[in-house]
């Protein structure tokens, strides 16, 4: 399968669990992180810069789908 086949199939299947919790509400990153057991301080330390904290952490309206 080419690399361009391969996002294709992983845009399709974002876009139906997209759909599927469409009604569901979300959860707060805070409550995600807490439940976890990471704090910021272990993000902000973090090596790989994609589990760095959105630019919104800490924003009221910061919310994620889990």
């Amino acid at each position: 399968m080419s690399e361009a086949e391969e996002s294709y199939a992983l845009l399709l299947k974002a876009a139906e669990r997209l759909e599927a919790n469409a009604g569901r509400p979300s959860t707060p990153m805070a409550d995600v992180m807490e439940e976890l057991g990471i704090t910021d301080a272990e993000l902000d330390a973090a090596e790989d810069e994609s589990l760095h904290r959105p630019v919104t952490a800490g924003c009221a309206d910061a919310r994620y789908v889990v």
